[in-house]
């Protein structure tokens, strides 16, 4: 069984969207993460923040 050209590209177009997305998602999961905990690190020596 082979797939015609034009559904292959669909296949690709559908599973680059997806693999798109995810990453979008995660980075936007990530980042802000990523940067509140810098932040908090180069200003604990002038503000130290107490465990809750």
């Amino acid at each position: 069984m082979s797939f015609t050209s034009d559904k292959l590209k669909s296949l690709v177009r559908k599973w680059q969207s997806f693999i798109e997305g995810n990453l979008k998602e995660l980075i936007a999961k990530l980042i802000p993460n990523a940067i509140g905990k810098e932040i908090e690190k180069e200003c604990h020596g002038i503000y130290p923040l107490k465990d809750v």
